[in-house]
């Protein structure tokens, strides 16, 4: 994974909520990814003091099954 230390915030935030989308997938390879890049991206936007509890549930709407960020 390359490091999202410059990655803008609004970027990591599309990332992340993609990312836990595309863990309903079928394939535990896949989910195990989507999983890991998920806690990545929720643990450099704790770093700077963006909450993630409920933060997908708030943007579940503009969230995308495979989409930017996605594994």
């Amino acid at each position: 994974m390359k490091d999202l230390s410059k990655t803008p915030t609004d970027k990591l935030i599309t990332w992340y909520i993609n990312a836990i989308a595309s863990t309903s997938c079928l394939g535990h390879f896949k989910r195990e990814q989507n999983e890991f890049f998920a806690s990545k991206y929720a643990e450099e936007l704790e770093s700077r003091n963006v909450k993630t509890d409920g933060l997908y549930q708030s943007l579940r709407d503009k969230a995308q099954f495979n989409g930017e960020g996605s594994w």
